[in-house]
């Protein structure tokens, strides 16, 4: 019986941390390009402008510091790079914009772009 308890647990520690983990399907299902995109812009000097482009279709939610709505997707990137409050988003130089908004936003020089699509 124990035998057999160590084989099964041996074949689904396999499967799930060596097979499962690594697809390339499993990354996508779970945004992992959200969080490439948090890593590139924490690893950027907070002295640089940084605009988040976000063009995800999805559910939408308000910051309680902003009157625009910014789809759920852009909440990934907010929590990983600790932009979430206003005080952080300014310190950080980190803006989030709709597509609609970069036509009247004033892009800084040097300013680095990412997009959440």
């Amino acid at each position: 019986m124990v035998l057999l308890l160590l084989a099964l647990g041996s074949y689904e520690y396999n499967r799930y941390f060596k097979v499962w983990a690594k697809d390339a399907e499993t990354a996508g299902a779970f945004n992992q390009n959200y969080v490439d995109i948090a890593q590139q812009i924490n690893a950027l000097p907070t002295s640089v402008p940084k605009y988040v482009i976000v063009k995800a279709p999805t559910v939408t939610f308000r910051l309680p510091d902003q009157d625009k709505e910014l789809p759920v997707s852009a909440a990934t990137v907010m929590f990983l790079t600790d932009t979430v409050s206003q005080e952080k988003r300014a310190a950080k130089h980190v803006v989030y914009l709709s597509p609609e908004q970069v036509f009247d936003a004033r892009i800084a020089r040097g300013a680095k772009i990412f997009r959440i699509e």
